[in-house]
């Protein structure tokens, strides 16, 4: 933000898209709200893979499960909820307005709480701005203070 702006405060509109919690599954994924345990799996989300490097040596890969995705849990195609085809979430768009008070400082965050990311199971995390002072041609900010550097040249 301009060095205007920090001293006599503004508001700002961003636009933003965020995953929000299907309404129409309330996050399940399906319309029953069951799903089954993955078989890729077993469950656990992650796959482990060994090959063999040469004789008396092995290497063990361990990697996210292609079939679910790493959640461990699959939703038959026919039970899938129409809104949100199995995601468990739908994007939204929200404009939030961002009001940089009077005498805010550099470096100082402004929190919008619980307006991350949604998803199941998890507790929805909130959207930090920090404000960045832009440099100013003239003056620079020292706390609270206006400095200007004004060098004087003399004629002889």
């Amino acid at each position: 933000v301009s060095l205007e702006a920090l001293y006599n405060g503004t508001s700002k509109k961003l636009s933003l898209s965020r995953n929000v919690l299907c309404p129409k599954c309330k996050g399940k994924g399906s319309k029953s709200g069951a799903s089954g345990r993955c078989s890729g799996c077993q469950g656990s989300g992650m796959k482990v893979s060994i090959r063999q490097l040469g004789p008396g040596m092995i290497q063990q890969m361990q990697h996210v499960c292609p079939e679910c995705r790493g959640s461990g849990e699959v939703i038959s195609d026919k039970d899938k909820c129409g809104q949100c085809k199995g995601e468990k979430v739908v994007q939204e768009k929200k404009v939030l307005e961002v009001h940089v008070d009077k005498g805010m400082q550099h470096g100082q965050k402004i929190v919008f709480q619980g307006e991350a990311d949604e998803a199941s199971d998890t507790v929805t995390g909130d959207i930090v701005f920090v404000l960045q002072l832009k440099e100013h041609s003239k003056f620079k900010r020292k706390f609270d203070d206006l400095v200007v550097e004004h060098i004087e040249h003399m004629r002889t």
